[in-house]
């Protein structure tokens, strides 16, 4: 029963680092700024239900400049919990371009605790766009 669950959660992790993957194709649409730094997130990025009522959202960070070791910007996959106002980072990947471009810096896949989103903040602006059905042209729900 231990092997099946440990291999159900292979999958699961394989299925998020694919999700992440695909960095190209992202629409990414400014959501906060502060100073140099502009926070993005991906509009395009399918916000998939992973458990229950968690969904999971993916954000651009671009500082303006680079850090010591060398990362320009960032990306974070984010799963957000729909029915209490709660978040954990799932995944961390560095870029030495800005807008998520050029040579990988940092690469992190991370199991973080949940942690409460405060009210008003750029966190809460995303648990929004994540948790929130956007219609179709048919009526049904784009995200699922």
């Amino acid at each position: 029963m231990s092997t099946r669950r440990s291999t159900l959660r292979r999958a699961a992790g394989a299925m998020l680092l694919g999700l992440l993957a695909d960095g190209a194709a992202a629409a990414w649409e400014p959501i906060a700024k502060l100073g140099d730094e502009i926070m993005y997130v991906d509009a395009t990025f399918p916000s998939r239900q992973a458990d229950g009522a968690t969904r999971f959202a993916r954000v651009l960070v671009d500082p303006g400049r680079r850090g010591a070791d060398g990362t320009r910007s960032f990306t974070v996959l984010v799963e957000f919990n729909c029915e209490r106002p709660r978040y954990r980072e799932v995944a961390l990947d560095g870029y030495d371009g800005s807008m998520a471009t050029g040579l990988q810096t940092r690469r992190e896949r991370r199991a973080s605790g949940w942690m409460d989103v405060a009210a008003g903040g750029n966190t809460s602006f995303v648990r929004a766009i994540a948790c929130t059905p956007q219609p179709t042209t048919d009526g049904a729900s784009a995200r699922r």
